[in-house]
């Protein structure tokens, strides 16, 4: 039988459920928009090595994504059984190891991995997992408690003992040239093996059916699994103009892979237009007294042939010319784009603007200009300061948990009022 003070807990308590539903939905719903403010995503998700053989090198990228609201650091380890096989670098250095990475709001950067596979691994299945996780905010957060993110990326490795030298010959191209300037030659090759593959590439040039010229080039390494574009020059100083043929073959480890005839033409100076554009200038460091700049000025080879291209730059502060800068001079291919570097030391602390051009075969690009502010070492800076993440600004884990409490106490409480 069931009493009347029983049918008045029960009910109470019927009553009691969707209060503590939201309460708790509530809470949930803090700590997502923290998770969102964090985000990351990686691609791939997966990676794997077939055919890894012992001793052998292999690379990957991986591309990490921020995508928060503010710049964020990313720390990188590994686990698992060949995790000491991986090691992490930039894409841009690819010599110097590192451990974390800082990626920019709603960006991304790549990373290059590298898989170093041990002489005595055994034939077989090895696995990994690569873990990118969020790095602490220096410092923490006053409640002394940090939110991390992860994401893995599974590895798996095939280890085998069996070397396998294949490579394929993707494209073989050449382009007519002016007298005194190099004839180039591209071999786009691909490493479909398991070691390192160094292709023989010979050629040989003819004029009337004629042998004029023959030369042959094999310092080129291409690494497993990549694709890689080989450039060879060679000088036409003493060529006659004309219209002449290379025959161009491709082999490995004694295998010819590919031949290929290339017609080309050897023409009178000046036939070809020399165009480029200085498409930007940059620099890296801190303009502060004492210190020196990299300027780095980008310039565009927009003609019909090779040109040698230098970049002076004039500093001026308040309108005055205080001095100029240049580059060495640098060979730049047809359509392609290179980097003009050259150094500016800071004397002293003002209001700067660097106007440069480039000179290339006799002719000038239009002027870009820099401007920047130079700061005294001895000039106070304002002191960085952190920013919450979306959320509750401070709530953190400790929030979280202090929630959960209240709720706890709540239910505990009404319980003891309806008894």
């Amino acid at each position: 039988m069931v009493t009347l003070s029983e049918k008045k807990i029960s009910r109470r308590a019927s009553v009691r459920v969707p209060s503590i539903v939201i309460v708790t939905l509530f809470v949930l719903s803090l700590l997502s928009s923290t998770v969102l403010a964090l985000g990351i995503a990686v691609a791939p998700t997966t990676m794997e090595i077939k055919d890894g053989l012992r001793g052998g090198e292999f690379e990957r990228a991986l591309i990490l994504y921020n995508v928060g609201a503010e710049a964020r650091g990313y720390v990188l380890n590994t686990t698992g059984e060949a995790g000491n096989w991986i090691t992490f670098y930039d894409r841009n250095d690819p010599s110097k190891p590192i451990e974390e990475v800082m990626v920019p709001s709603n960006g991304s950067s790549q990373i290059l991995v590298k898989f170093n596979i041990p002489e005595d691994a055994a034939n077989g299945k090895h696995e990994a997992q690569i873990l990118v996780q969020t790095a602490p905010e220096p410092g923490g957060n006053r409640s002394g408690q940090t939110i991390t993110l992860g994401v893995p990326v599974d590895v798996t490795i095939m280890v085998t003992g069996t070397q396998i030298l294949t490579g394929k010959v993707i494209s073989i191209t050449t382009r007519d040239t002016e007298i005194n300037y190099p004839l180039r030659i591209k071999v786009e090759f691909q490493n479909t093996g398991n070691v390192v593959a160094r292709p023989d590439i010979g050629v040989t040039i003819t004029k009337d059916e004629t042998v004029v010229d023959e030369f042959t080039y094999s310092e080129t390494s291409i690494k497993v699994e990549t694709r890689e574009t080989i450039a060879l020059e060679r000088n036409t100083a003493g060529f006659e103009p004309g219209d002449y043929s290379a025959k161009v073959t491709v082999s490995l480890g004694g295998k010819v892979l590919a031949t290929q005839e290339l017609p080309f033409k050897i023409l009178p100076v000046g036939t070809f237009s020399r165009l480029g554009n200085l498409v930007g200038i940059s620099y890296m460091g801190t303009p502060s007294v004492g210190t020196t700049l990299k300027i780095l000025a980008n310039f565009t080879n927009t003609g019909e042939i090779e040109s040698k291209a230098k970049f002076i730059g004039e500093l001026y502060t308040d309108d005055v010319l205080m001095g100029t800068i240049s580059s060495e001079e640098l060979l730049v291919p047809v359509g392609e784009t290179v980097s003009l570097n050259a150094y500016l030391k800071i004397e002293r602390s003002g209001s700067y603007t660097l106007k440069g051009y480039v000179v290339y075969d006799g002719k000038m690009t239009g002027t870009e200009e820099l401007s920047f502010e130079a700061k005294s070492v001895a000039e106070p800076t304002s002191k960085p300061t952190s920013k919450p993440v979306m959320g509750i600004p401070d709530f953190g884990a400790l929030g979280a948990g202090l929630a959960v409490a209240s709720v706890s106490w709540y239910m505990l409480h009404r319980r003891r009022r309806t008894l």
